[in-house]
């Protein structure tokens, strides 16, 4: 429902790096009526606690449409900064 906050929550086991190592990112949609992503956003999620080995990042959205939304998780090297070592998008894991 647009207007209403949603949380959006990503734990995630960094097998040994730092938060700061990683650039964890949502990117949130329109679904449509094959199950894709359309009229996308790119929303960074910041790095909210540590908890053991997983390190969890989180951000309270608020959807500016309605409809049926979706979403994906993506986590990638945080090296944007130096844009001679972004990464690609062939190199991205993306949750399944």
């Amino acid at each position: 429902m647009s207007g209403t906050p949603v949380v959006i929550r990503a734990a995630v086991d960094l097998a040994g790096l730092a938060p700061d190592d990683v650039r964890a990112e949502v990117v949130v949609g329109r679904v449509d009526s094959n199950g894709h992503l359309e009229e996308t956003e790119v929303i960074v999620l910041p790095f909210v606690e540590q908890q053991g080995p997983v390190a969890v990042f989180a951000k309270d959205i608020m959807p500016e449409r309605t409809g049926r939304l979706g979403y994906a998780l993506r986590v990638s090297p945080n090296h944007y900064e130096d844009p001679l070592t972004r990464p690609c998008a062939s190199l991205l894991k993306w949750n399944s």
